[in-house]
């Protein structure tokens, strides 16, 4: 009776301590589990009870994640733990049970009696929801400095720690910031070439979308910047000499063939035969002369070889006048106080004391005359002043024929270009002005002699002239008497009392015009009057006639 009476008793005081648990599983707890990121480490407790452990019933659970139940001294604490890589939201049911051991009641009187049996309990039923976002891409991107016309290419090193896949998108700005760039429309990979055509900073940034289970999550890189410069020069040497490496003292430098080779930082090599300067240019030291060769601030050296030159004159100069500038004429010319220097290849002026000539020696022209100065085959002048005498002419020539040779009646004599060669006591010399030529004015045809007079001296030439468009008036038949009488040179027609002629038989021709034209107006007025004013005329006629008559009468 009294293991029966303890028996009771441990099981009423066993399911005491489940009626806690059994009122706690009464109703459903709902567990909000909030917002996580996928990829990331889940360590989340749900929910604590006295005993128990909790089990999945309903729901799925995140992927990669599982439930965990750890005793906490005297209390069981139940974990959601795991790395979950895809992203969605989840809802999953858990219950907590427990395995207690009962009483086994008998039949009859100490039957069954300090029997017991196991039974499981349910705790508590959870019904909890989580939200797994897609993980936050992560990435690094990195400036760029390149230079004009390279190759370049600027990249993103993005991932991401969940299950999703990366997309790309580049935009470009024109300042550094990664807002309201401009799309570069199909440029979706994690490279991007970009254009080094132009020299200076460029900038770029790239979004960067993780793409989870339907969800997407997206960053925004910083702006990476492309600096394009223009490649320096490393070295510069001499790839080819020149041609000509000997010279004589005084020769320019000739640079034909020279070539160089120059590397750039960027690797590039380049061979030019034109991009450069030379120092000196102009070789005076004799031996051996060093030549430097400028290339955008970069030097190189070559040698030559430098031979001495003869020197030799090129030139000479009148350092001092003579004494006597003026003569008179037929003088001979006086180089006293004369000074000549001779100017050499050399560029020394060193002065000239013989062997230099003057011309002329005789001083016969008068005004300014030139006088020549030679050595060496070089030349120089100085002028005196000539003084002339009284000349007298003795003789006039055509030296040189006018320009115009052919004449028609009616034209001048035209003397453009005849030179005359006037003879004097004194020489000769040329005129080309200051005479006079008879006739000056063509009246008839035939071969014609003009006269040309200078001074007291005259010459001639002769002119063919051809018939001109004027026809000469009828020559008027000669008399019996003026046939028997010598015949007289025909006198030349006075040119004046010819125009004056035909002068005359213009204006008599104009006033048979006038006289004319007038006859003929009258003649039409009348006409018109008759035809439109008849009868008033006819009546006015009338009236004349009877008037006229009638005082006829009396």
């Amino acid at each position: 009776m009294n293991k029966r009476l303890l028996s009771i008793l441990l099981a009423a005081l066993m399911l005491m301590a489940l009626l806690p648990a059994a009122a706690f599983a009464e109703g459903s707890i709902v567990v909000n589990l909030g917002t996580v990121r996928a990829g990331s480490s889940l360590d989340m407790q749900m929910a604590t009870t006295e005993t128990g452990s909790a089990s999945l019933s309903g729901g799925n659970l995140p992927d990669n994640c599982s439930i965990v139940t750890e005793d906490r001294g005297g209390s069981a604490a139940h974990y959601l733990r795991g790395t979950p890589g895809l992203a969605g939201d989840y809802e999953f049911t858990l219950v907590v049970t427990d395995t207690v051991e009962v009483p086994v009641e008998g039949e009859g009187e100490g039957e069954g009696e300090g029997e017991t049996r196991t039974e499981t309990v349910t705790v508590a039923t959870l019904t909890c929801s989580i939200s797994v976002q897609p993980a936050i891409p992560h990435y690094t991107v990195q400036d760029l400095e390149c230079f004009v016309g390279e190759d370049a290419r600027i990249r993103v090193q993005a991932g991401t720690d969940d299950s999703g896949t990366l997309s790309y998108q580049w935009y470009s700005n024109t300042i550094k910031d990664n807002i309201d760039g401009e799309k570069l429309e199909g440029k979706t990979d994690a490279e991007l070439a970009v254009n080094t055509e132009f020299v200076g900073p460029a900038y770029f940034y790239c979004v960067i979308t993780n793409n989870n289970n339907g969800l997407s999550e997206t960053v925004t890189t910083p702006v990476v910047t492309v600096n394009v410069v223009e490649p320096s020069i490393t070295s510069v040497a001499i790839s080819a000499l020149p041609t000509k490496l000997e010279y004589t003292e005084g020769d320019e430098l000739d640079t034909t063939g020279l070539t160089l080779t120059i590397h750039y930082s960027n690797g590039m090599v380049v061979s030019d035969n034109e991009g450069f300067t030379v120092s000196p240019t102009k070789l005076t030291e004799v031996g051996t002369q060093t030549i430097t060769v400028t290339y955008q601030n970069n030097t190189v050296t070559f040698p030559v070889i430098v031979k001495e030159e003869k020197e030799v004159v090129e030139a000479i100069a009148v350092t001092a006048l003579p004494a006597k500038r003026e003569y008179k004429q037929g003088e001979r010319l006086d180089t006293t106080g004369l000074a000549l220097e001779a100017i050499t290849n050399k560029g020394r002026r060193v002065p000239i004391t013989s062997g230099f000539t003057c011309s002329p020696e005789v001083l016969s022209t008068p005004g300014i005359q030139t006088v020549t100065v030679s050595y060496e085959g070089k030349t120089t002048s100085f002028t005196v002043t000539v003084q002339g005498g009284t000349k007298t002419i003795q003789k006039i020539s055509i030296d040189k024929m006018p320009n115009k040779l052919d004449y028609q009646v009616g034209d001048s004599f035209d003397s453009t270009g005849m030179v005359l060669r006037v003879s004097t006591d004194q020489g000769d010399e040329l005129v080309r002005s200051g005479f006079t030529c008879s006739p000056s004015r063509f009246t008839r045809e035939g071969v014609q002699t003009v006269t040309v007079s200078y001074g007291s001296q005259s010459c001639t030439l002769e002119l063919t002239v051809a018939p001109g468009e004027a026809k000469p008036e009828p020559t008027r038949a000669p008399s019996d008497q003026e046939e028997q009488s010598d015949p007289q040179p025909t006198e030349k027609p006075d040119e004046s009392r010819y125009e004056d002629s035909r002068s005359k038989r213009a204006s008599s021709a104009m006033l048979m015009v006038i006289i004319f034209t007038a006859l003929v107006a009258l003649v039409a007025l009348l006409a018109y009057l008759y035809v439109t004013k008849k009868d008033e005329l006819t009546a006015l006629w009338q009236q004349l006639l009877s008037r006229f008559g009638k005082g006829g009468r009396e």
